[in-house]
Protein backbone atom coordinates (compact mmCIF):
# COMPACT_ATOMS: atom_id res chain seq x y z
CA UNK A 1 0.00 0.00 0.00
CA UNK A 2 1.30 3.44 -0.95
CA UNK A 3 1.86 5.80 1.97
CA UNK A 4 -0.48 8.77 2.06
CA UNK A 5 1.34 11.89 3.27
CA UNK A 6 -1.99 13.52 4.20
CA UNK A 7 -3.01 10.66 6.46
CA UNK A 8 -1.11 11.02 9.75
CA UNK A 9 -2.00 14.62 10.58
CA UNK A 10 -4.38 16.12 8.02
CA UNK A 11 -4.39 19.57 9.65
CA UNK A 12 -2.69 22.21 7.48
CA UNK A 13 0.25 23.75 9.34
CA UNK A 14 3.59 25.47 8.81
CA UNK A 15 5.26 22.08 9.28
CA UNK A 16 3.54 20.35 6.39
CA UNK A 17 2.21 22.98 4.01
CA UNK A 18 5.33 23.08 1.83
CA UNK A 19 5.58 19.29 1.59
CA UNK A 20 1.90 18.98 0.73
CA UNK A 21 2.12 21.71 -1.89
CA UNK A 22 5.05 19.92 -3.52
CA UNK A 23 3.11 16.65 -3.56
CA UNK A 24 0.00 18.24 -5.08
CA UNK A 25 1.95 20.06 -7.80
CA UNK A 26 3.97 16.97 -8.71
CA UNK A 27 0.90 14.74 -8.69
CA UNK A 28 -1.06 17.12 -10.94
CA UNK A 29 1.82 17.34 -13.42
CA UNK A 30 2.41 13.60 -13.40
CA UNK A 31 -1.25 12.86 -14.07
CA UNK A 32 -1.42 15.26 -17.01
CA UNK A 33 1.76 13.78 -18.52
CA UNK A 34 0.47 10.24 -18.07
CA UNK A 35 -2.47 11.06 -20.33
CA UNK A 36 -0.72 13.13 -22.97
CA UNK A 37 2.98 13.97 -23.28
CA UNK A 38 3.75 17.66 -23.54
CA UNK A 39 7.32 18.91 -23.80
CA UNK A 40 6.67 22.11 -21.86
CA UNK A 41 4.83 20.35 -19.05
CA UNK A 42 7.55 17.69 -18.88
CA UNK A 43 10.11 20.49 -18.48
CA UNK A 44 8.04 21.94 -15.63
CA UNK A 45 7.85 18.51 -14.00
CA UNK A 46 11.57 17.82 -14.19
CA UNK A 47 12.36 21.36 -13.07
CA UNK A 48 10.09 21.04 -10.05
CA UNK A 49 11.78 17.79 -9.03
CA UNK A 50 15.19 19.48 -9.19
CA UNK A 51 13.86 22.46 -7.25
CA UNK A 52 12.63 20.23 -4.43
CA UNK A 53 15.97 18.41 -4.34
CA UNK A 54 17.80 21.74 -3.99
CA UNK A 55 15.61 23.49 -1.44
CA UNK A 56 18.55 23.85 0.96
CA UNK A 57 20.84 25.24 -1.74
CA UNK A 58 20.83 29.01 -1.28
CA UNK A 59 22.40 29.57 -4.71
CA UNK A 60 19.79 27.52 -6.53
CA UNK A 61 17.67 29.34 -9.12
CA UNK A 62 14.18 27.92 -9.05
CA UNK A 63 12.54 26.89 -12.30
CA UNK A 64 9.12 27.89 -13.63
CA UNK A 65 7.82 24.56 -12.35
CA UNK A 66 8.12 25.78 -8.77
CA UNK A 67 5.44 28.38 -9.51
CA UNK A 68 2.94 25.52 -9.32
CA UNK A 69 4.12 24.54 -5.85
CA UNK A 70 4.01 28.17 -4.71
CA UNK A 71 0.47 28.53 -6.02
CA UNK A 72 -0.53 25.40 -4.09
CA UNK A 73 1.12 26.81 -0.94
CA UNK A 74 -0.70 30.12 -1.31
CA UNK A 75 -3.99 28.29 -1.73
CA UNK A 76 -3.42 26.08 1.32
CA UNK A 77 -2.35 29.09 3.40
CA UNK A 78 -5.91 30.36 3.18
CA UNK A 79 -6.99 27.30 5.16
CA UNK A 80 -4.23 27.18 7.76
CA UNK A 81 -5.30 25.17 10.80
CA UNK A 82 -8.06 23.32 8.96
CA UNK A 83 -8.24 19.65 8.00
CA UNK A 84 -7.15 19.29 4.37
CA UNK A 85 -10.10 16.94 3.80
CA UNK A 86 -12.57 19.51 5.13
CA UNK A 87 -15.23 20.73 2.72
CA UNK A 88 -14.52 24.20 1.37
CA UNK A 89 -16.98 24.40 -1.52
CA UNK A 90 -19.83 22.64 -3.28
CA UNK A 91 -20.19 21.70 -6.92
CA UNK A 92 -23.02 22.82 -9.16
CA UNK A 93 -24.79 19.58 -8.26
CA UNK A 94 -24.36 20.14 -4.55
CA UNK A 95 -21.46 17.71 -4.11
CA UNK A 96 -18.87 18.49 -1.46
CA UNK A 97 -15.40 19.63 -2.54
CA UNK A 98 -12.53 19.24 -0.09
CA UNK A 99 -9.66 21.68 0.37
CA UNK A 100 -7.27 19.12 -1.12
CA UNK A 101 -9.45 18.56 -4.20
CA UNK A 102 -9.92 22.30 -4.68
CA UNK A 103 -6.15 22.79 -4.51
CA UNK A 104 -5.61 20.11 -7.15
CA UNK A 105 -8.20 21.86 -9.34
CA UNK A 106 -6.38 25.20 -8.97
CA UNK A 107 -3.12 23.61 -10.19
CA UNK A 108 -4.92 21.86 -13.04
CA UNK A 109 -6.26 25.21 -14.19
CA UNK A 110 -2.72 26.57 -14.30
CA UNK A 111 -1.55 23.55 -16.28
CA UNK A 112 -4.36 23.98 -18.77
CA UNK A 113 -3.12 27.49 -19.53
CA UNK A 114 0.38 26.15 -20.12
CA UNK A 115 -0.73 24.13 -23.11
CA UNK A 116 0.46 26.35 -25.94
CA UNK A 117 -1.37 24.53 -28.72
CA UNK A 118 -4.74 25.00 -27.09
CA UNK A 119 -7.27 22.59 -25.73
CA UNK A 120 -7.81 19.30 -27.60
CA UNK A 121 -11.12 17.61 -27.00
CA UNK A 122 -11.28 13.90 -27.78
CA UNK A 123 -13.48 10.92 -27.03
CA UNK A 124 -11.76 7.91 -25.45
CA UNK A 125 -13.39 5.54 -27.92
CA UNK A 126 -12.74 7.62 -31.03
CA UNK A 127 -9.72 8.69 -33.05
CA UNK A 128 -11.43 11.94 -33.91
CA UNK A 129 -10.29 15.08 -32.12
CA UNK A 130 -11.88 18.47 -31.92
CA UNK A 131 -9.77 21.57 -31.49
CA UNK A 132 -11.88 23.98 -29.47
CA UNK A 133 -9.26 26.72 -29.35
CA UNK A 134 -7.54 28.98 -31.81
CA UNK A 135 -3.78 28.28 -32.14
CA UNK A 136 -1.73 31.19 -30.88
CA UNK A 137 1.88 32.08 -30.05
CA UNK A 138 1.10 34.14 -26.98
CA UNK A 139 -2.03 34.04 -24.88
CA UNK A 140 -3.92 37.30 -25.30
CA UNK A 141 -7.39 38.57 -24.49
CA UNK A 142 -8.23 38.35 -28.19
CA UNK A 143 -7.31 34.66 -28.25
CA UNK A 144 -9.66 33.84 -25.43
CA UNK A 145 -12.36 35.95 -27.05
CA UNK A 146 -12.04 33.78 -30.16
CA UNK A 147 -12.41 30.64 -28.06
CA UNK A 148 -15.48 32.06 -26.32
CA UNK A 149 -16.95 32.93 -29.70
CA UNK A 150 -16.47 29.37 -30.98
CA UNK A 151 -18.12 27.93 -27.89
CA UNK A 152 -21.02 30.38 -28.15
CA UNK A 153 -21.64 29.38 -31.76
CA UNK A 154 -21.88 25.71 -30.75
CA UNK A 155 -25.27 26.43 -29.10
CA UNK A 156 -24.61 24.20 -26.09
CA UNK A 157 -27.17 23.59 -23.39
CA UNK A 158 -26.33 24.81 -19.90
CA UNK A 159 -25.29 21.34 -18.69
CA UNK A 160 -23.20 20.75 -21.83
CA UNK A 161 -21.45 24.07 -21.30
CA UNK A 162 -20.75 23.22 -17.65
CA UNK A 163 -19.27 19.89 -18.73
CA UNK A 164 -17.09 21.51 -21.37
CA UNK A 165 -15.86 24.07 -18.84
CA UNK A 166 -14.75 21.21 -16.61
CA UNK A 167 -12.56 19.88 -19.42
CA UNK A 168 -11.24 23.36 -20.15
CA UNK A 169 -10.31 23.69 -16.48
CA UNK A 170 -8.12 20.61 -16.82
CA UNK A 171 -10.38 18.08 -15.10
CA UNK A 172 -10.34 14.44 -16.16
CA UNK A 173 -13.23 12.12 -16.93
CA UNK A 174 -13.31 10.48 -13.49
CA UNK A 175 -13.15 13.87 -11.76
CA UNK A 176 -16.02 15.21 -13.86
CA UNK A 177 -18.16 12.17 -13.05
CA UNK A 178 -17.59 12.78 -9.33
CA UNK A 179 -18.08 16.53 -9.74
CA UNK A 180 -21.57 16.14 -11.24
CA UNK A 181 -22.40 13.06 -9.19
CA UNK A 182 -23.84 11.31 -12.20
CA UNK A 183 -23.31 8.09 -14.16
CA UNK A 184 -20.33 7.73 -16.50
CA UNK A 185 -22.66 7.16 -19.44
CA UNK A 186 -24.22 10.58 -18.82
CA UNK A 187 -20.86 12.32 -19.20
CA UNK A 188 -20.09 10.24 -22.30
CA UNK A 189 -23.43 11.32 -23.73
CA UNK A 190 -22.65 14.98 -23.12
CA UNK A 191 -19.22 14.63 -24.74
CA UNK A 192 -20.82 13.05 -27.79
CA UNK A 193 -23.40 15.84 -27.97
CA UNK A 194 -20.67 18.50 -27.71
CA UNK A 195 -18.66 16.87 -30.49
CA UNK A 196 -21.77 16.60 -32.66
CA UNK A 197 -22.58 20.31 -32.22
CA UNK A 198 -18.97 21.27 -32.93
CA UNK A 199 -19.07 19.33 -36.20
CA UNK A 200 -22.47 20.83 -37.09
CA UNK A 201 -21.90 24.50 -36.24
CA UNK A 202 -18.11 24.97 -36.43
CA UNK A 203 -16.20 22.36 -38.41
CA UNK A 204 -18.75 22.30 -41.22
CA UNK A 205 -18.16 26.00 -41.85
CA UNK A 206 -14.39 25.94 -41.40
CA UNK A 207 -14.54 27.71 -38.00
Amino acid sequence: MQYNIFQDNPVISENNIQRWAHAIALSALKKVLSHSYNRKLNKLYMGLIKDIENLENQDWVFSDGYDLAQEAMCFLCEYMGKDINEVCATSVRGKSVSIKTACYSRINQMLMRERKEGFIYALNDSQEVINLSVPFKEETEEDWTNVDDIIKRMRLTEIQLQTLNCYLAGMYFEEIVRYFGTAECAICGRRYAIRKKYNKYIAEYGN
